[in-house]
């Protein structure tokens, strides 16, 4: 499973749970940083489709 991390917590948090969760990113690493929700929600679903 890969997560999606929001702005709110540590951009570490993708590489600390790598292991756990590989392919997994925040948004910072995808140039969704200040996004708003909807365009956050939108990437999540192409990303899970």
């Amino acid at each position: 499973m890969k997560l999606l991390f929001e702005e709110n917590v540590s951009p570490q948090l993708p590489q600390m749970l790598a292991n756990e969760f590989p392919g997994s990113v925040h948004v910072r690493e995808v140039g969704l940083r200040g996004a708003d929700d909807q365009q956050i929600w939108d990437y999540g679903l192409r990303g899970a489709s």
